[in-house]
């Protein structure tokens, strides 16, 4: 959900509105550290409901650019 503030001395906060369409979990999300983009995990549709959690995976690669200038210096 989102919502317009206005933050000044009296402060105030619009009506809620859906900030995305899609599902989404209500948990497993988070926003960057610059506020400008969020990370995200979508409800899954009646063909991914079959699919349970313990066989559910997300990979995350952390560093990877530097892995690759590492690579890259190797020579490989």
């Amino acid at each position: 959900m989102a919502v317009a503030i206005d933050p000044g001395p009296n402060f105030r906060a619009g009506v809620p509105k859906p900030l995305f369409e899609d599902r989404y979990a209500t948990q497993g999300w988070d926003v960057s550290a610059d506020g400008k983009r969020f990370l995200m995990l979508r409800s899954g549709g009646a063909e991914e409901e079959t699919t349970s959690a313990a066989t559910a995976q997300l990979h995350v690669v952390l560093e990877w650019f530097e892995e690759i200038k590492r690579l890259m210096a190797a020579g490989k």
